[in-house]
């Protein structure tokens, strides 16, 4: 057989590769660098090599002894064989590390190294184990129960907090909608989260564009264990038409990419545990499969539920998917349903809330009120929700709310009216917060009554939510003090 000729250039640069760390019974640990490229940057079979230490966690670099002729303790590079003929590793060579006196650069935890290639030389430095360090984050620090929230308005927050959680951080902007004209309302769920809870940070910017490495440098200074996120459902609402999507991704408006932006958030940051809000639709698209997957192979444990409110203490059918991601080695298990109400929502909200009619001038039109609600009934959108059978109404002998908008005021399709001696009611503020769960004590004065309402109709069920959050507390609790049970998946 004739022999064969092989060429290759040599990176100009820099060649890189990531290796793990070998590990033995014993204790012992080794890196093992076996590649072909060695032979193109300047290493040959049998070339004398020294190794330096470059001081505790900062690795260490293995240079040709001839730049280092006055050190005597040398090693070899040398070349592996293989009885089949590999023809895929024309050129490979191989470097051992084993001594405890190099491999004490490395820490300990560390399961991995990443080398860098250049001529004459080559440097493994370790690469940070993460998932090690968040664990040791949550067991070391002294308020274990903290949350970074990202696209919320507080209502989340306020949950959290009655289960005792610290709020680090908040994420929130409200990009400007054609609606807006010329006004500015990206302060609005900020100023709606902040006047319900104490938060550490505040970052009023679009999540599409925010740093990750300025997020990373305040998290490092108040690291949360858990993550909170809820991304705009729009996209996957059946209250958004197929057109409108449509166009909506034409137009560049789409919302779609804010899960890219939810996963490079996790990804820079790592936090021990993550919970992700959406609606129902979102688990048939294959967003959700990206979002799922990408964070098991980020490491977590991840557990999915659709909930209905009104098994949870909720009184609207409001129903949203959980995603919930976990680094921690204890289990988790979604709340468990209840029974829900025999009790009307008439008899436990909307009654106290309706009074004799009284005709008021409000902006010199004549307004019928009964109580603190507003006789809607010849508005358009009332005759049209009538005539077409699509009307969502509360009566007297219902047992739940329909689920609210953030289109509630504006009257659209989708509004839901108390339904009333044949006349149609627009709910006030406070029965809409009512509806959705919201403790009294929760301010919604900081913004407009249509922002306010806005606020309400996308946020979560306050109830449903909070008892999610005390799976998550005990999930945290029983890693720290060591009372779970093992992780069961």
């Amino acid at each position: 057989m004739s022999a064969i000729t092989m060429s290759a250039t040599a990176p100009a640069g820099v060649f890189t590769k990531q290796l793990t760390i070998t590990r033995y019974s014993c204790g012992k640990r080794k890196v093992q660098l076996s590649t072909n490229i060695l032979a193109l940057m300047g290493f040959k079979k049998g070339s004398k090599v020294v190794e330096q230490n470059l001081g505790d966690g900062l690795g260490y670099v293995v240079k040709l002894s001839e730049k280092l002729p006055l050190l005597s303790k040398v090693k070899r590079i040398y070349s592996r064989t293989y009885k089949s003929g590999r023809k895929n590793n024309p050129f490979e060579l191989t470097f051992e590390t084993s001594s405890k006196a190099i491999l004490n650069s490395i820490p300990e935890a560390t399961d991995k190294v990443h080398v860098s290639i250049s001529y004459g030389e080559f440097r493994v430095v370790p690469i940070v184990n993460q998932l090690a360090e968040r664990l040791m984050q949550v067991l070391t620090s002294k308020k274990p129960l903290s949350c970074f929230s990202a696209c919320t308005a507080g209502i989340d927050c306020h949950a959290a907090a009655s289960e005792g959680f610290k709020i680090d951080h908040v994420l929130e902007y409200r990009p400007r909608n054609a609606s807006d004209k010329n006004a500015d309302f990206s302060e609005s769920g900020i100023l709606s989260a902040i006047s319900n809870v104490e938060v550490g940070n505040v970052f009023n910017e679009d999540i599409t564009h925010v740093s990750i490495d300025m997020l990373k440098k305040y998290y490092a200074e108040k690291p949360s264990s858990l993550f909170t996120i809820s991304l705009e459902c729009s996209e996957f609402s059946r209250l958004k038409s197929a057109s409108e999507r449509e166009a909506s991704f034409q137009s560049g408006n789409s919302s779609l990419s804010m899960v890219y932006d939810g996963l490079r958030i996790i990804d820079g940051l790592k936090f021990p545990v993550v919970l992700m809000e959406q609606v129902p639709g979102f688990k048939d698209s294959d967003l959700y499969k990206l979002w799922d997957l990408r964070l098991r192979q980020m490491g977590y444990k991840t557990k999915t539920a659709v909930l209905d409110a009104r098994e949870y203490g909720g009184v609207s059918s409001r129903a949203r998917l959980f995603h919930f991601s976990t680094l921690l080695p204890t289990k988790f298990e979604f709340p468990k349903p209840t029974p829900r109400t025999t009790t009307t929502v008439w008899d436990q909200l909307v009654a106290k809330y309706i009074r004799e009619p009284v005709t008021k001038i409000i902006r010199n039109k004549p307004v019928t009120m009964y109580g603190q609600l507003r006789d809607v009934t010849d508005t358009s959108s009332v005759k049209k929700g009538i005539e077409t059978g699509r009307i969502r109404t509360i009566s007297e002998s219902s047992l739940h709310a329909p689920s609210l908008t953030r289109s509630q005021r504006k009257q659209t399709k989708d509004a839901i009216y108390i339904e009333y001696q044949g006349r149609y009611l627009m709910p006030s503020l406070e029965l809409e917060a009512e509806i959705m769960g919201v403790p009294e004590e929760f301010d919604l004065n900081m913004n407009s009554i249509n922002l306010a309402s806005a606020i309400l109709g996308q946020a979560v069920d306050w109830p449903l939510y909070k008892s999610i959050i005390s799976q998550v507390k005990k999930h945290l609790l029983q890693f720290i003090y060591g009372k779970g049970e093992a992780m069961v998946w």
